[in-house]
């Protein structure tokens, strides 16, 4: 959706992340200015220890661009590609970070959208990050989010994304879900040679399953992810509260985990 630099703040003298949007506020006076701002201001009240911070959204000859905090640290896509599959505790405990921002975010009203290991960074002292609040989020309003669309990415969209129509919390859930079984498994559970065709696919209700390893630890989470893919939203965790103590639950079952710097 545009370009990604990172700066220097010279007045306060650190750090941060700019994302120059490639869309113009020309662009959005079509797809609502209104909301655009609304969820702006949305984006300013998220203040959570597993968000990047967003300092501030402006414009620069008309191209809007977001200012936000800087994670030194490798973003899960990237670790993915590198070394593989997560040891299932460490992913759990990701995830679970991960939820717990979407819990804020949607106490908040806001909705992320698009959660995708590419949108998740940990930082090099172990600490997870969701970022890209700033380019795919809206506020959580119907009547918003028919007016206000920004394209999710394919192999994480919800089935209701799939189908254009309006989505809530549950939506991000279930991109968590294919995120999470992404880091269980090394790989995503929906492939295809088109876009449209992985589309198709998160609404097939035939549910991927979770590949069980021969060590077997990530057999209780197979009964966890089913929950969180549901087809339907109905049938998905309702919240992101239920998602973080469902798994609490299977870390208290497994061996405690410190989150290393080397986060595999």
């Amino acid at each position: 959706m545009g370009s990604v630099y990172v700066a220097k703040h010279l007045f306060l003298h650190r750090m941060v992340t700019v994302k120059l949007l490639k869309w113009t506020f020309s662009d959005l006076l079509d797809r609502s200015m209104e909301a655009f701002e609304t969820g702006a201001q949305a984006l300013a009240r998220l203040n959570h220890p597993n968000i990047a911070t967003i300092y501030d959204i402006d414009e620069e000859d008309g191209r809007p661009y977001v200012v936000m905090e800087f994670v030194d640290g490798q973003d899960v896509a990237g670790i993915l590609k590198k070394k593989g599959a997560f040891r299932p505790s460490t992913a759990v405990a990701i995830a679970r970070d991960v939820a717990r921002a979407l819990e804020h975010a949607h106490a908040h009203g806001v909705i992320h959208r698009d959660i995708k290991p590419s949108n998740i960074l940990i930082s090099k002292k172990g600490q997870v990050k969701v970022i890209d609040f700033g380019l795919a989020v809206q506020v959580a309003n119907p009547r918003e989010a028919e007016t206000l669309y920004v394209e999710g990415t394919p192999h994480y969209l919800s089935p209701e994304q799939a189908q254009g129509r309006p989505v809530d919390g549950r939506s991000d859930v279930y991109s968590l879900g294919i995120t999470l079984y992404e880091m269980l498994c090394g790989g995503r559970p929906f492939e295809g040679a088109t876009e449209s065709s992985v589309m198709r696919k998160h609404l097939d209700p035939e549910r991927p399953s979770l590949p069980v390893r021969d060590t077997g630890s990530a057999a209780p989470l197979a009964k966890i992810l089913n929950r969180m893919l549901a087809l339907r939203p109905a049938d998905r965790y309702q919240t992101a509260r239920a998602v973080i103590d469902e798994l609490g639950r299977f870390l208290d079952q497994s061996p405690r985990l410190q989150l290393p710097r080397d986060p595999r």
